[in-house]
């Protein structure tokens, strides 16, 4: 079956990726495989946006740890 018939959850999409997971730790938890993430990313402007979505939220989440422990000074 053509992967472009399978429909992703993109909130779960941006999940996965929020929790700093690679591409074939999504694939596989999406029961797919690494190059179906990966010709997903390139062909899919949703799903593309969701993993980026899901790292952007990461990258805000480590910056507020890091500063809160920096605020606290440990440095």
């Amino acid at each position: 079956m053509p992967d472009e018939k399978i429909i992703y959850d993109l909130g779960k999409v941006k999940s996965l990726a929020s929790q700093g997971l690679t591409r074939e730790q999504i694939a596989a938890a999406l029961g797919v495989s690494r190059r179906t993430v990966q010709r997903r990313l390139v062909d899919d402007e949703d799903f593309a946006a969701a993993v980026a979505a899901g790292q952007a939220e990461l990258c805000v989440e480590m910056s507020n740890i890091i500063l809160a422990s920096a605020r606290r000074g440990n440095t």
